[in-house]
């Protein structure tokens, strides 16, 4: 349940608008042989929506629904990963 949790806690406390992180660089290449960057996992209204419909079937005590709910958003995700 603690890992419930703190996917809650991380789906209400991301960053909406962060920008890409910049290339590091330094390694002396221009790119070459670089593959493309995943892009940013981006919280949108229907993820939040969603989390925000696990918690209330958590305070309905409906656990079950709630664990559901939240296992389809990290099944989301790992294959966005």
């Amino acid at each position: 349940m603690s890992f419930f949790l703190l996917l809650l806690l991380g789906l209400s406390a991301g960053c909406f608008d962060d920008p890409p992180a910049p290339d590091a660089g330094g390694s002396g290449t221009s790119g070459q042989g670089k593959q493309a960057a995943d892009p940013p996992f981006r919280v949108t209204a229907e993820l939040v929506s969603e989390n925000n419909r696990g918690a209330g079937l958590m305070e309905q005590y409906d656990y079950s629904k709630a664990m559901a709910v939240f296992q389809k958003l990290v099944d989301a995700q790992s294959r966005l990963a």
